[in-house]
């Protein structure tokens, strides 16, 4: 699902994805923290198919704070389960992706090639 609301962590201004340029201070995150932090501040993320998205509503009461030059509180612990969580995902071989694709089109193509030759007969 492609984010489509988020807060600059550095200015409190919206931007589209959180990873993507500030279009007002042109602050780019690049370190794993502000990577982590940059993805909080959005409208949809998830962990382990866990929902930790704020609300539009959330977002822009912090964009405001962010804005008159008040830091965000960012929790610790949120931060590092989204850094966690960003190592684990990179983690992943190309191998196991494509085994695991394999497993997920095995069945629809077996099927498919089943009903081809019962097609053609």
């Amino acid at each position: 699902m492609p984010m489509t609301y988020s807060v600059c962590i550095n200015c409190g201004v919206e931007k589209k994805h959180p990873m993507s340029k500030c279009s007002n201070c042109g602050f780019v995150p690049t370190s794993n923290e502000d990577k982590a932090k940059s993805l909080i501040l959005s409208l949809d993320y998830e962990i382990d198919d866990e929902y930790c998205g704020k609300t539009k509503e959330e977002l822009k009461v912090i964009a405001i704070e962010l804005q008159f030059g008040n830091s965000y509180d960012f929790d610790p612990l949120e931060v590092k389960a989204v850094v966690d969580y960003s190592h684990r995902v990179d983690a992943i071989q190309p191998s196991e992706l494509i085994i695991d694709g394999l497993k997920w089109l095995l069945l629809p193509i077996s099927l498919l090639i089943i009903a081809l030759v019962f097609l053609t007969k």
